[in-house]
C-alpha cells in the first residue's frame, strides 16, 4: 500500500506516525519546531488521512506498509515516533527491521492491550465509533450540527474537535469521512490489542523513550511494570498537566524531550 507523507527539514530522517483517528496534520506544527535539526516526514497511515483504505487492519499490515514507504525513500536507518496507535505501529515496525530505527519514542501508549490501562478506555472508544458511524452524513448541513450529534456520544469538547478535523466536504457540498469508519469499527478491538504476534517473544534493543502524560491511564503503572518483557534499552518520562495528546498540550516541553533523547 502506499502511503501519503510529507516531509519538511533537512537532516537525519525522523518519522512520526499518529494516532487512531488521527493523521499526519495533527503533527504539523511539531514537525515545524523539528525540522530545523531533522528531515521529518509525516505518514498517514492506512484508513486515515489521505492514504488509501483497507479492510484489513493489523500491525504487521501497517507497520509494512511504513517499511515500504522507507524503502521507497531509500532509508538505511531513521529515528521513530509514534503516537497511540502509531506507537503500537512504530513498535512493531522495530521488531520487524531492528538494524533500520535508530532511536523510537512511544507516546503514550505501551505494546500491550488497552485493558492494561484503563477499562475506561475501552468504553470511550467504543462510544466514538458508535458515534462516528451514527452520524447521519447525508443530513448533516454544517459542523456544528455534526459537533452537536456527536456530543451525545463523546462528551469531551477537545476529543469531539479532534475527531471533526476528519469530517470533510466534497465539491458537491456533502460531508464525508477521510477516515475508513466501517474499518475501524470492525477491527477495533485488535487495533487495542497486543501490538506484536501473541506467539513470539520479542526483545527489543532499540534504544526507546516512553513519553507518558499525567493525567492519561493509557501508560498506566501496570504497562510500565510489563515493559521489560518487551524492552531492554528503555525509560519512562511522564510529562505533567498532560493527558493523551500530550504533545499538543505541552508541545514545547514535548519536543525538547524528543530532541534530547535523539541527541544523547
Amino acid at each position: 500500500m502506499k502511503l501519503y507523507f510529507t516531509e519538511q527539514g533537512a537532516g537525519f530522517p525522523l518519522i512520526i506516525l499518529h494516532g487512531l483517528y488521527g493523521s499526519s496534520d495533527n503533527w504539523i506544527s511539531i514537525a515545524k519546531e523539528l525540522a530545523p535539526k531533522f528531515r521529518v516526514i509525516l505518514v498517514d497511515l492506512r484508513n486515515h488521512g489521505r492514504s488509501p483504505f483497507a479492510n484489513e487492519v493489523t500491525y504487521a499490515l501497517m507497520a509494512q506498509d511504513v517499511l515500504d514507504l522507507v524503502a521507497e525513500l531509500k532509508l538505511e536507518k531513521f529515528y521513530l515516533i509514534g503516537h497511540s496507535m502509531g506507537g503500537k505501529v512504530a513498535m512493531r515496525l522495530t521488531s520487524m527491521s531492528p538494524n533500520a530505527v535508530k532511536k523510537l519514542v512511544a507516546v503514550d501508549i505501551s505494546p500491550f492491550g488497552y485493558k492494561c490501562g484503563s477499562e475506561k478506555i475501552i468504553g470511550e472508544h467504543s462510544a466514538i465509533i458508535d458515534g462516528l458511524k451514527s452520524l447521519p452524513l447525508h443530513l448533516v448541513q454544517t459542523r456544528q450540527e455534526a459537533d452537536d450529534f456527536l456530543s451525545t456520544y463523546v462528551p469531551n469538547v477537545r476529543v469531539r474537535q479532534f475527531l471533526l478535523k476528519n469530517l470533510k466536504r466534497s465539491r458537491t457540498g456533502c460531508y464525508f469521512w477521510q477516515l475508513n469508519v466501517n474499518a475501524i469499527a470492525e477491527n477495533i478491538e485488535s487495533i487495542m490489542d497486543f501490538a506484536f504476534d501473541p506467539n513470539s517473544k520479542v526483545k527489543i534493543e532499540t534504544p526507546t523513550l516512553f513519553v507518558k502524560g499525567e493525567n492519561s491511564d493509557y501508560l498506566s503503572a501496570r504497562c510500565v511494570e510489563q515493559l521489560p518483557s518487551q524492552f531492554n534499552n528503555y525509560k519512562v518520562v511522564e510529562v505533567p498537566n498532560a493527558g493523551h495528546w500530550l504533545h499538543a498540550e505541552q508541545p514545547q516541553l514535548f519536543v525538547k524531550l524528543v530532541s534530547g533523547f535523539f541527541a544523547d
